[in-house]
């Protein structure tokens, strides 16, 4: 295909404050490492899509092939601009391609997954339709060797998100309410920054970035919750639009240092934030939560660690006995929750050690053994 018929070229210039952006132009950030057997079909995916695109996948420091597929698809595909950084982790590889974004919306996509044909152009059209459209967030496939599941994790229908339900949204992203703790497991079924659209000038304009993900873990949610206070509208697409593609390296089967202080920092930001924007008690009470809710993934992860029984059963110890998340165990209300994960916070709540440590080994056993529940 030719420049002068090539979609970017359709795309129209529109001057920001901080740079400038093209009306009708997506720009889709890819950060990159050592992910050679997965990268073909994430970006065969990216460039059959129908609507104008600006690509920019950052290599972090692979070791194996990635890089130099990289520069073999940009040799054909003229929308695709690779980026190199030594390894420094994937918040860094994106906000080096945010500062390179020029689309009205920036999309992020991991190296492992792969978008739904014409995805992106059906989300140009709701944001026409719904403008001023600020966030779409999709559906999505949770892809394993021999099952793909839709996750609707807003439900089955569209929802349009003004108003007053933005902040609404916004704080489903501090953590969940009421009726919202139903599954506790599923607290950040949400918060990926993949499956989204956003607009690229409140990014831009409001300097939002990702904090380094050696300092706080998922720093998707401390991202998703900083932009959302910005956003106008938001539409929820029920059309699993990503497949995002287990890999098996789930807090169950593999053990990240530092968890503890990691979340612990990632709430602390949060908390700040609240304060610094003065949002409402609902947001605190969200956040409290969200650290008692944290449980689950702490304790699977304390479950992976290479230290001897003794040794995981202090850590986990540590965690409910520590003045903050006791408070936010007492507080939280259980009485949405089906009986099993009841009974698990309940001994939480007494600090009961052994019961919660049992209970979480069961959990690691079954999650091992049925990793597409």
């Amino acid at each position: 295909m030719s420049n002068a018929s090539h979609p970017l070229n359709r795309a129209t210039i529109h001057p920001h404050e901080k740079g400038e952006t093209m009306d009708g132009l997506i720009s889709i950030i890819i950060p990159v490492y050592n992910r050679a057997s997965t990268l073909e079909r994430c970006l065969d995916s990216i460039f059959t899509q129908t609507a104008p695109l600006q690509v920019i996948a950052i290599d972090d420091g692979s070791q194996d092939n990635s890089l130099a597929l990289l520069k073999e698809y940009a040799q054909r595909e003229p929308r695709l601009e690779v980026l190199t950084q030594a390894n420094s982790g994937p918040s860094a590889a994106r906000n080096l391609g945010i500062e390179r974004a020029r689309g009205e919306f920036t999309t992020f996509v991991d190296s492992d997954d792969w978008l739904e044909p014409d995805i992106l152009a059906q989300s140009l059209a709701a944001a026409r339709q719904h403008a001023p459209l600020d966030l779409i967030i999709w559906a999505y496939r949770r892809e394993f060797p021999n099952a793909s599941l839709l996750r609707q994790v807003l439900g089955p229908e569209p929802v349009l998100y003004a108003g007053p339900a933005v902040r609404h949204f916004m704080r489903r992203f501090c953590g969940p309410l009421g009726r919202e703790l139903d599954k506790p497991q599923w607290i950040d079924s949400l918060v990926s920054v993949w499956g989204k659209l956003y607009r690229t000038s409140i990014i831009k304009e409001h300097n939002l970035h990702f904090a380094d993900f050696r300092q706080i873990y998922s720093e998707d949610t401390l991202f998703n919750f900083s932009y959302t206070y910005y956003a106008r509208q938001a539409l929820y697409l029920p059309q699993g639009g990503y497949h995002w593609r287990h890999q098996g390296s789930s807090l169950s089967s593999s053990f990240i240092p530092n968890l503890f202080q990691r979340w612990y920092n990632l709430h602390q930001l949060m908390e700040r934030f609240i304060e610094t924007h003065s949002l409402d008690n609902s947001f605190r009470e969200a956040l409290s939560n969200r650290r008692a809710l944290c449980l689950i993934g702490l304790g699977l992860n304390i479950m992976a660690s290479p230290q001897n029984i003794l040794q995981r059963y202090r850590e986990l110890q540590r965690f409910l006995y520590h003045p903050l998340y006791k408070r936010a165990l007492r507080h939280l209300d259980l009485s949405p929750m089906p009986l099993h994960w009841r009974f698990f916070y309940a001994c939480a709540r007494r600090g009961f050690t052994p019961g919660v440590y049992a209970l979480l080994a069961i959990m690691n056993w079954l999650r091992a053994h049925y990793r597409t529940a």
